[in-house]
Parts: structure tokens; sequence; C-alpha cells
């Protein structure tokens, strides 16, 4: 790939991460504000791995936990007592990357009884920006193996299961069945999105959809016209 789009590509990832944070550092803000208040466990949890999650991103691997907690608006001594090490943080955000569960809601959040075509659009949209999450990561501090106490097989299986769930109520437009329909869309979306698979990504989720609908071929040749 030439090194002009490897960069071009690396600043969208650093977007869309951004994006997807945006709403759980929201949250960082609230807490910064409100510091002498204690923060429950769970939301505690979520602001340092949201805080280091957009640090590991924008500043690599060499991030502190002193900057890790003043991103999160929490003293550095709170971070130890959620988390024994930075690395404990960073293996905890690529758990979350690696669940299809974590972005169940997201998925869940899709409105199925939309037309086909915009329900699709959303669908896309969703794998997209997981699957450019993971990049955004991987780039960051390197590749990483999902936690072995992981399923693999399972998680990947549910992970179809959720997409399929969403297609189910089209599935009269579909050629195959929504199953296995879940499983050629994600790897299409896997397919366009990854740098290392196609030479020229797809940033736009509407592109990817209008592959998966039309395929390469014109419906009218010879006219131009799909």
């Amino acid at each position: 790939m030439r090194r002009g789009a490897t960069m071009d590509f690396r600043a969208e990832l650093k977007l869309d991460v951004e994006s997807h944070l945006w709403s759980e550092h929201s949250l960082t803000s609230d807490f910064a504000m409100t510091r002498a208040s204690p923060l429950p466990a769970a939301a505690r949890r979520a602001a340092i791995m949201a805080a280091t999650e957009a640090l590991l991103v924008s500043d690599g691997k060499a991030v502190t936990t002193r900057a890790i907690a003043e991103a999160a608006g929490i003293a550095e001594g709170t971070i130890f007592r959620v988390f024994p090490t930075k690395e404990a943080i960073i293996d905890a955000i690529f758990e979350d990357v690696f669940d299809p569960l974590a972005g169940q809601e997201e998925l869940a959040a899709i409105d199925r009884t939309a037309e086909f075509e915009v329900c699709l659009l959303e669908l896309v949209t969703v794998l997209q920006r997981r699957i450019r999450r993971a990049l955004a990561l991987f780039a960051a501090v390197g590749f990483r193996q999902p936690p072995s106490h992981l399923d693999h097989q399972g998680q990947r299986k549910l992970s179809y299961e959720l997409v399929a769930a969403i297609l189910r109520p089209h599935g009269t437009r579909l050629r195959a069945g929504p199953d296995e329909t879940a499983r050629r869309l994600t790897g299409l979306v896997l397919a366009m999105t990854h740098p290392m698979l196609t030479d020229q990504p797809m940033s736009d989720p509407q592109a990817i959809v209008d592959l998966a609908l039309n395929g390469i071929a014109l419906s009218k040749p010879g006219t131009g016209k799909s």
C-alpha cells in the first residue's frame, strides 16, 4: 500500500475511534467536574478503559497511568484499585473488542422494521466501526490474540447470530438464508475495510451496501446504469 494511503487510513481510524468513544468521554468529562463524588465501580472501570483507549490511539502504548488518570478525571491511585497494571487495562480493552456481546446494544438499536436498504446501512456501519476500532488498537499496541478464556468459535458464531437476527425480518429480500447471509456480509465488510485485505479500503459504508446489493455487474448491460 502507498505510504500516503496508509497514513490517510490511520487518520480515518483515529477519527472513527474518537467518534466511537465520544459518549464515554462525555462521561469522563462529567467525572472530572465532580471529582469529589465517588464513582460506581462499573462507571469507574468504563471511564478508565475509555480514557486509555483514546490515549493509546492518539499517543501510542507509551501513555502513562498519570495521563490516563487525568483524562478520566480521577486520581492516579484510583486506577490501581481497579486494574493492577496498565497492561491489565489494555487486556480489558481488547477483551471488550473481541466480545460480540459488547456491541450487542448497538446492534439491538438498529430499527429492523425500517426499509431493507436503511437497515442494511445501519448494520454495515456498526460492523465497520467495530472492525476499525480493532484495527486502530492493533496499530497502536500491536496485534493481540483474543483472550484465551473466550471460546473463539463460539464467539464468532454468536456474532453471526446477532447479525442474522437483524437480517431475518428481511428474509424475502435475501438470496440465501439469514444465517448464511450474515457470514457473507460480515466477511465482505471485513475484506473491504481491512487495509491488508484491499489496497483501497471503503471508508463509506454506503459503498459496501451498494456492493452487497448490486455486486459488480450492471443490471442493464450497455446502459451504464445499475
